[in-house]
């Protein structure tokens, strides 16, 4: 593994050493899982119109080691005012259970463009500050992520209907948030906002926007640029 020693004023990196660790010992382990999912959505070029779906799951885990996964995911489309587009998620994982919170199982980390966009940056530069959480702070085996997004048609602003000729092209502004916790640590929290544009180029989603980091190391807006649709 690599092993990195930072500056505590400025977070640059003095130092880098690679080292030999242990993964801990061997354990073995049975599961077995059942998921509900329900799907009812419209998808227009760039991402889901109108409908909902979900997915509902939970794996119950025995061995050497004893709990059980649960994961939900939970999405809602809405189109208040034509052609507005109202899209909400809600994202759940975590492990219950004795053995929840063994080192040796892997820990869910916050911080991923896909549940908190703007933070993905927060695991090179972190420097300790009890009132924003980075870094490690963001590492635990259950999550809680909330996202709020409004899409809207370029073509069809004016004309109020889901224009997407000459080229599909989307507007949007979103709001996310998220926290972290486990067992042994409480929760950290990070939030985001933005806007943006997708379009879709010949089956290609492009996304280009600018994102309003509220927590971690350094609140700051930044340039977004990723090859996606919307959730």
């Amino acid at each position: 593994m690599r092993s990195q020693i930072a500056s505590l004023s400025t977070g640059k990196v003095l130092q880098t050493d690679q080292v030999a660790s242990t993964g801990g010992e061997p354990t073995t382990l049975a599961e077995l899982g059942a998921a509900l999912v329900h799907d009812t959505t419209v998808f227009g070029p760039t991402g889901p119109l109108l409908g909902s779906r979900y997915r509902l799951e939970v794996t119950p885990t025995t061995g050497r080691l004893s709990y059980t996964s649960v994961a939900a995911d939970v999405r809602k489309y809405f189109m208040p005012v034509r052609p507005y587009t109202v899209a909400v998620r809600f994202l759940h994982s975590g492990r219950y259970g004795g053995d929840s919170a063994d080192p040796r199982l892997m820990s869910s980390f916050l911080g991923s463009d896909y549940l908190v966009r703007g933070h993905r940056k927060d695991m090179n530069y972190c420097l300790p500050d009890a009132a924003r959480a980075c870094g490690d702070d963001l590492i635990g085996h259950r999550l809680a992520v909330g996202n709020v997004e409004i899409r809207v048609p370029f073509w069809g602003i004016m004309s109020r209907e889901l224009e997407y000729a000459p080229l599909p092209v989307d507007l949007f502004a979103f709001a996310d948030g998220g926290m972290v916790w486990s067992d042994l640590r409480g929760p950290a929290r990070i939030s985001s906002i933005g806007a943006g544009v997708r379009t879709n180029l010949a089956g290609f989603p492009i996304e280009v926007g600018a994102t309003r980091v509220a927590d971690g190391p350094k609140p700051r807006w930044q340039f977004d640029f990723g090859l996606r649709v919307g959730f």
